[in-house]
């Protein structure tokens, strides 16, 4: 017979592991389920809570003022802009379907014959036209409105007054005024 089996049975240290964190665990949850299962617990740790959430709720508005003081976005400006940003893509994307539907119709034939010609822009008619008036030229400002309208026939016929010094508001070199 060897040594070993005249000492007797081997014990196993994980097994007495095991058997002590059994008893252990049993002693412990007794003890807290009587202390958690008491008033005076429940009292205290709704009172925890409540500082808790006090020092969080005083943490939040000191770090407001602060990121105000330094001029940083807080939380809520963020969110604010970003509801702004959505409407303004709403926005735009009611216009852009708007302007499908104006495009839609304009290049569409109507009673009057088919839309002109396209541009390279796709814009229908002449461009680079200036305004009503017209720019000013040496002949005076071209464009001024007579009965057809800007640019029309009457303002094509009708000359335009210049103001140009007389002769006779300038004195002559012999001290007489000539006519």
């Amino acid at each position: 017979m060897t040594k070993t089996e005249q000492a007797g049975p081997t014990t196993d240290p994980f097994e007495v592991w095991r058997e002590m964190y059994d008893a252990n665990e049993r002693a412990w949850s007794t003890a807290l389920e009587e202390a958690m299962g008491s008033p005076e617990f429940s009292e205290s740790s709704g009172k925890l809570l409540e500082t808790m959430l006090a020092a969080q709720k005083s943490v939040r508005n000191n770090m407001r003022t602060y990121l105000e003081t330094i001029n940083v976005p807080t939380r809520e400006d963020i969110a604010r802009l970003g509801e702004l940003v959505i409407g303004l893509e709403e926005k735009i994307d009611q216009l852009t379907d708007r302007f499908d539907a104006i495009e839609k119709a304009v290049r569409a034939p109507g009673p009057a014959g088919p839309a002109g010609r396209t541009g390279p822009t796709g814009r229908t008619g002449a461009t680079g036209r200036t305004g009503p008036k017209g720019p000013a030229g040496p002949k005076g400002p071209a464009g001024t409105t007579g009965k057809a309208g800007a640019r029309g026939p009457a303002a094509a016929a009708k000359p335009v007054a210049r103001a140009t010094p007389s002769k006779a508001a300038t004195p002559a070199k012999s001290g007489k005024a000539v006519r």
